[in-house]
């Protein structure tokens, strides 16, 4: 909304120069009433001066005729000018308005000690000549606010009403001009790069906008850059990765900080850690970190990635004192994982006969003495020398049968006291024993 300001000028017209017969005389006095409707920008202000020229339009635009006459203001509305004549014809009107001297106003502006234009109108008009009252109207478009003395990149205008100095490129004196530098008065700022009206000297954020500079932390970063805003010693991220509240130092209230707590979002005093990967167990869902989630884990707490249990009671025998469940503990078992309640030792080589592959020590293993020998015999699992004849089963070439000289004709590994084979000639025993160690 446009403030119309209007200016009435009384403008009476005296003789500036004596004719030279007494039936001779000057223009007739004349009076103008000046009118301004001022743009917004100069509508605020209220102690401005203002000075009106008068420029011939026909003779010489350029060159004064009246003027600069001081406007003097008598009240809100009404301005008078000092007294002076002009004939009937086209004239130029141009109002100028000032400031200043203003040096007494703001330190900003000690220098300013001359006028200041901030604003110049002109305008066309024709003045009838006579008594008739004569009306020069200005609009907001008719004035010009562009003029900037001290070539800083910002006009007078807005120097004036930004309490910088007009005449003075850098008002701060910082080597940055007014019309670069965001923070004109203040000489220990000159750059605002994320553009929120906070210096970066300043700014906490000085890459992003925070103009309210919040900092929950009241640490140098503020809480838009701040990676660990509530400085707990847990960064953002990983406070919402587990769960935990980024702006709460203790999320779970167990009176330990999110930044040490191994399970933050479960209060845990004891800050229990089975595996020592600093997941406290109570948050953690493999407490022996063995790769089986505790859910399927058969012994959570001892790693046992083949989750082996020999007597099948659904724990893990890494983690029990009796893995075959014979009642006898492990470490005094001496078949860990056989059942085997008598314990016995044949060989007391400290493994159990059921779980001892060779439980004589005879050199063969159960496996073999228990199967069909090269006498198409069993030997005894439990008797080093099954046919007594002072050599172990695992060297006898017949072992179920005595034969202290082991004596074999055809040298096929197998005694003649056991040999069935039909080409061997010193065959010793009967067709009929052959006969039946062959079925």
């Amino acid at each position: 909304m446009q403030n119309k300001i209007f200016f009435k000028v009384l403008m009476t017209f005296l003789c500036l120069q004596l004719l030279s017969s007494c039936g001779k005389s000057g223009p007739a006095p004349a009076t103008f009433v000046a009118e301004m409707s001022l743009p917004p920008s100069l509508s605020s202000l209220s102690n401005y001066q203002a000075s009106l020229t008068l420029y011939d339009n026909q003779t010489n635009p350029q060159t004064p005729i009246i003027g600069p006459l001081s406007l003097e203001k008598i009240n809100a509305r009404t301005w008078s000018a000092d007294a002076f004549e002009v004939a009937q014809g086209d004239y130029v009107a141009e109002l100028k308005m000032n400031v200043g001297p203003i040096a007494s106003e703001t330190a900003a502006l000690t220098t300013l000690r001359q006028p200041l234009m901030i604003a110049i109108a002109r305008r066309t008009f024709s003045f009838p000549g006579g008594s008739v009252a004569t009306t020069l109207s200005f609009q907001p478009s008719d004035f010009i606010t562009d003029m900037d003395q001290d070539l800083d990149g910002r006009t007078n205008l807005s120097e004036y009403t930004a309490n910088l100095n007009p005449f003075l490129n850098d008002t701060d004196q910082d080597g940055v001009s007014d019309g670069q530098d965001p923070f004109p008065l203040d000489i220990n700022e000159s750059i605002d790069e994320d553009q929120d009206g906070i210096g970066n000297g300043r700014d906490n954020c000085p890459l992003i906008a925070n103009p309210l500079q919040q900092n929950l932390d009241q640490d140098r970063l503020g809480d838009l850059c701040d990676p660990d805003r509530d400085n707990d010693g847990l960064n953002d991220v990983d406070e919402l990765r587990l769960g935990s509240n980024p702006v709460q130092t203790d999320s779970d209230q167990d009176s330990l900080i999110d930044g040490l707590d191994n399970c933050p979002v479960l209060s845990n005093l004891n800050q229990a850690d089975n595996d020592q990967d600093h997941t406290g167990d109570l948050c953690d869902l493999d407490d022996d970190n063995d790769g089986i989630a505790d859910t399927l884990d058969n012994c959570l707490l001892v790693s046992n990635s083949d989750q082996a249990d020999a007597n099948r009671d659904r724990i893990g025998d890494e983690c029990t004192n009796d893995d075959d469940g014979d009642e006898i503990l492990d470490a005094q078992d001496n078949c860990r994982l056989m059942t085997n309640h008598d314990q016995l030792d044949f060989d007391r080589d400290g493994l159990g006969n059921v779980c001892d592959p060779d439980s004589d020590n005879d050199g063969l293993t159960d496996d073999d003495e228990n199967g069909l020998g090269r006498d198409h015999m069993q030997t005894n699992p439990l008797a080093t020398d099954t046919d007594s004849d002072g050599i172990l089963d695992n060297r006898d070439n017949c072992p179920t049968i005595s034969n202290v000289r082991q004596e074999d004709a055809d040298h096929d590994g197998d005694g003649d006291a056991c040999d069935c084979a039909s080409h061997d000639e010193n065959i010793r025993i009967s067709f009929t024993l052959c006969f039946y160690r062959s079925l």
